[in-house]
């Protein structure tokens, strides 16, 4: 076994090297895992997000046909059609406003800091800190 003093500069150059390698691929791994466990729920709340979209618009289609059954009814009949279409596009926009409500709290939970990569890193800089103290 070799003596820790006996080491040249090139052997701890070389350790250090080493080390820090493993240090730098083990931060930048963690990272890649927790950013992809935050994207998890931005991706499940895109269908959500996609049926308020669609749920809207039908919702507008709607109200516009509302419109032209009022205009319809003010001209020749009674207001049936334009009550009709008035409840289904509240209908439609109550719907699209529940999703859209599921969609935003999904996205609202994450935070976009990688917490755990960041505890991990502020331990590394104490043992660090901690280090070059008692050196």
């Amino acid at each position: 076994m070799v003596d820790m003093h006996e080491r040249s500069i090139a052997q701890v150059l070389n350790d250090i090297k080493v080390e820090l390698k493993d240090f730098i691929s083990t931060r930048v791994q963690m990272l890649v895992t927790e950013m992809r466990e935050k994207i998890e729920p931005i991706k499940a709340s895109a269908p959500m997000f996609a049926i308020a979209a669609l749920l809207a618009v039908t919702a507008f289609i709607v109200f516009s046909f509302g419109l032209v059954a009022v205009i319809a009814a003010m001209i020749h009949n009674p207001y049936n059609w334009a009550i009709a279409a008035g409840a289904v596009t509240l209908f439609y926009l109550l719907v699209a406003g529940v999703f859209g409500a599921l969609g935003y709290q999904e996205v609202k939970s994450v935070t976009p800091l990688p917490k755990r990569t960041m505890r991990v890193l502020q331990d590394d800089k104490q043992y660090l800190n901690n280090e070059v103290r008692v050196a």
